[in-house]
């Protein structure tokens, strides 16, 4: 029997929340499209709640910005002993103090650690705490507005009720009490805003003060000392450098001996304008190393008229890579000079080449090659080759394997735009009335517009008429009165 009535209990306990929520839902409903007036605004609310905003906004960036010089801080200490490190390496070990300098870094290393520890602990950590009130605050703020909405809701159902012809005191007496209930939970929640934000807001002044008094103190005391390490080190490497200048550390260098002095430019220009005649012995075109074959030198300062080279070749065989070539026999002769035809250029006259034979007397004679006996190299005629017709074809298939593939289209980010469906979206709605919120966390929507719905995170919070859900154009998300929706079908 007990199991029975708190189950009754528990079902009359949802059933009056769900109407509630209805009875909000269609409240705000005439109120958007004009047909139930809404209560005029708190000015003076709405300024605390405009100081309440501004004041978040400060905190975040605080908070953003004081992480950033936390993790900055950090680096600077890495970065300190990475190259505390680095110079105690450099350091001789017979350098002056080593120790001490060693020291001294140690106790900048441990200075830097204790300060990256106090940035966190007096100033980071407290803004945290302050920044986190905020959200808390914001959701009683938007449960005013909802409040608000129910009381809305009870004047105009008890103004109804008076108002009818038929004057039934049981609807009477109950939307009274409907609308007092309503006017005292609005009444409780709005009277403690309004307490709690300016008083918030006040608050700020003193956060700030304590906050940055923190940072600039422990910033002071860290400096101070750090300098004071940091003129020690400079009075050891003005020690080193003293030491230095005395030549305690010059590098011992080897004496050389004196080597043979080179000639001067002077000298080599000189030797080479005095330098004889160059004579060139022409080698033998022999591979025989039996034959030791004399030859003239040939002076290249004497002995040529009008460009002409002395050639002398010796009677015989010419030994080549495949065998003996025939030799060259005949007289001497000289070539002459002869044109070479040039397109719109002068004809250039090449050197005449005398050849002499120490067998034959030289003569003159026209240059139509030497005569050279041996077998004809003239070439033949190769025959016309015909081009078999199945050529085009293997063009056409060997452009058609070599074509370069082209790249599937990839899609536009149209294409790509597939709705993000949440994953626990229970529904879907489409909208059949525009809806412009009254809170921060409801939806504003227009007609047509789809709507996935989810659960609520506290159902708790879940009114009656009111839906929780998440935007397919946007994905945002927040309550929505439930008439101004339609069920889809899935």
């Amino acid at each position: 029997g007990k199991m029975a009535e708190g189950g009754r209990e528990a079902k009359g306990g949802v059933f009056a929340k769900s109407l509630k929520r209805a009875t909000r839902a269609k409240e705000r409903f005439l109120q958007s499209i004009g047909k139930a007036e809404k209560s005029e605004k708190d000015e003076t609310f709405e300024d605390y709640v405009g100081n309440f905003n501004n004041q978040q906004a400060a905190a975040v960036k605080l908070q953003k910005e004081l992480k950033t010089y936390a993790t900055s801080v950090k680096a600077m200490s890495t970065a300190s002993k990475n190259l505390n490190d680095a110079l105690i390496e450099a350091y001789g070990d017979d350098w002056p103090d080593k120790d001490d300098v060693q020291n001294t870094q140690d106790n900048m290393d441990l200075m830097w650690s204790d300060y990256q520890e106090k940035v966190t602990r007096e100033v980071l950590s407290p803004v945290n705490t302050y920044q986190s009130q905020f959200p808390e605050v914001k959701q009683r703020i938007a449960k005013r507005g909802r409040k608000l909405v129910d009381y809305d809701a009870a004047r105009h159902a008890l103004a109804a009720v008076q108002q009818s012809k038929k004057r039934d005191e049981a609807k009477l007496h109950k939307a009274q009490e409907e609308c007092q209930k309503s006017k005292k939970v609005y009444d409780d929640v709005n009277n403690g805003l309004m307490d709690e934000l300016p008083a918030l807001h006040d608050s700020r002044i003193g956060f700030y003060v304590s906050t940055f008094q923190a940072l600039f103190s422990t910033e002071q005391r860290f400096h101070e000392d750090m300098s004071k390490l940091k003129s020690r080190l400079g009075d050891k490497l003005e020690k080193l450098q003293q030491e230095a200048n005395t030549g305690k550390f010059q590098t011992k260098r080897i004496p050389r001996s004196p080597g043979p002095s080179s000639p001067s430019m002077a000298e080599v220009v000189s030797a080479a304008m005095n330098k004889p005649s160059l004579h060139m012995e022409k080698p033998s075109l022999h591979n025989d190393t039996d034959h030791d074959d004399h030859y003239e030198s040939v002076d290249l300062h004497g002995g040529l008229k009008n460009g002409e080279v002395d050639v002398t070749l010796p009677s015989g065989e010419i030994e080549g890579p495949s065998g003996k070539l025939p030799g060259i026999k005949g007289p001497s002769f000289t070539a002459p000079s002869f044109n070479t035809p040039s397109v719109n250029a002068p004809s250039v006259k090449s050197p005449a080449v005398e050849v002499a034979s120490p067998e034959m007397p030289s003569l003159n004679a026209s240059l139509k090659g030497p005569d050279i006996e041996g077998p004809d190299l003239s070439a033949k005629e190769e025959p016309d080759l015909e081009i078999e017709p199945e050529v085009e074809p293997l063009k056409a298939d060997l452009e058609a394997d070599i074509a370069p593939e082209l790249p599937e289209r990839s899609p536009s980010p149209v294409e790509n735009s597939i709705d993000s469906v949440p994953d626990n979206t229970m529904y879907s709605v489409i909208t059949t009335h525009s809806y412009t919120r009254c809170d921060s966390d409801e939806l504003s929507f227009g007609t047509g517009e789809t709507i996935y719905i989810v659960p609520f995170d506290d159902p708790d919070d879940a009114d009656e008429g009111w839906l929780m859900g998440v935007k397919q154009t946007d994905q945002s998300r927040g309550l929505l009165p439930e008439n101004h929706t339609k069920r889809l079908k899935t």
